[in-house]
C-alpha cells in the first residue's frame, strides 16, 4: 500500500488507492493504521508534496499559484501552509535555495 500510494501517480484519490489495493476506504485506513502507521491521506499528501518539490526545482519560472492550481490545492496560501509543515521551510524559500548563493 505505502509503494502504491507514494508511487504511482494515477493513484490521486482515497478512492483509487482503495480500489488499488483491493478494498474499502474504511479498510484501507485500517490496514494503513496496522501496517504502516500513517494514514492513507498522509501518505498521498506527502507524495504530492514531493511531487510539488519536484515541478519547483524543474520548472522555477512557474508560478507558486499555478503550481498550487496544478496540483490541487485550493491556492498558494494552502499549498504554503501543507509545504512549511512537511519540509520546514516554504515553496518561495525552497525556490529560492535552489538558486545558491
Amino acid at each position: 500500500m505505502w509503494h502504491l500510494a507514494t508511487t504511482d501517480h494515477h493513484i490521486t484519490s482515497l478512492t483509487s488507492l482503495a480500489e488499488a489495493v483491493g478494498t474499502s476506504q474504511s479498510g484501507l485506513y485500517r490496514l494503513a493504521r496496522r501496517y504502516v502507521g500513517v494514514s492513507p491521506y498522509d501518505m498521498l499528501r506527502r507524495r504530492r508534496l514531493q511531487e510539488i518539490a519536484e515541478h519547483i526545482r524543474d520548472n522555477p519560472q512557474t508560478s507558486l499559484a499555478d503550481v498550487a492550481g496544478r496540483f490541487g490545492l485550493t491556492d498558494q496560501a494552502h499549498m504554503n501552509r501543507e509545504f512549511k509543515a512537511a519540509f520546514g521551510i516554504t515553496p518561495g524559500e525552497y525556490r529560492t535555495s535552489l538558486r545558491g548563493p
